[in-house]
């Protein structure tokens, strides 16, 4: 069942790309998925030693204070390898165009959504945890968690290129709040829909925001359909 959790999540999370709202196809973005990848091996890695040594700290009851630490220590590990492969990608003058902006960094965010779904489930397998009953919630969830690296990563895109910090500052605090609400939810033993509803609240507010700098003409990849 963990690989139907696996590939069921890939697919939701894929089926919300192709919802995104924002005239990007998936031929298009296609190139870009390996650097969302990279970005996700990267960040996850920072995030687990940095996130380790907090959890060592605070022990297995973290309290408000240990996840907010924890949440904020994901958020930041998590965007800072979105960040840094798309300055990367930057350099490298995928960021040459305002069109690519919105391809890129839709691209690079659905790569990290889909590795850390796959990173995630072969965690699951490595330490044996079952699964009882078909995973629609942990699908659900999976897929607005695929989103939200799917948006963010554009929003970080138009920031690079734009020359603009707010919205880094933005994506760091909708992941922030995430993280902790997740660590809060998952320790205070909160059913799981009601972590995919907040999560998919919170993707939400990230698209709309993602919508409203997207709607600037430059940024409409109508050339790369």
């Amino acid at each position: 069942m963990n690989l139907v959790w696996i590939v069921g999540s890939a697919l939701a999370g894929l089926s919300v790309f192709g919802l995104n709202g924002m005239g990007v196809r998936l031929r298009a973005a296609a190139p870009w998925l390996g650097y969302g990848i990279v970005a996700a091996y990267f960040g996850l890695a920072v995030e687990g030693g940095l996130n380790g040594a907090l959890m060592r700290h605070f022990g297995r009851a973290p309290g408000v204070v240990g996840y907010a630490l924890v949440g904020i220590g994901a958020a930041f590990s998590q965007t800072f390898g979105k960040w840094l492969v798309l300055r990367f990608v930057e350099r490298l003058g995928g960021l040459r165009s305002s069109s690519r902006v919105m391809v890129v960094g839709l691209a690079v965010g659905l790569g990290f959504g889909l590795a850390e779904v796959v990173i995630l489930g072969e965690g699951r397998i490595a330490r044996h945890v079952g699964i009882v009953g078909f995973p629609w919630a942990a699908i659900w969830e999976n897929a607005a968690a695929v989103g939200l690296h799917m948006f963010s990563g554009a929003i970080l895109a138009i920031g690079i290129y734009e020359r603009r910090w707010l919205p880094l500052a933005v994506v760091l605090a909708v992941c922030a709040v995430d993280e902790t609400m997740a660590g809060v939810f998952s320790g205070g033993g909160i059913a799981m829909p009601v972590a995919g509803v907040f999560l998919t609240l919170l993707t939400a507010g990230l698209w709309l925001y993602c919508r409203r700098l997207w709607r600037k003409p430059a940024y409409i990849p109508g050339h790369l359909r």
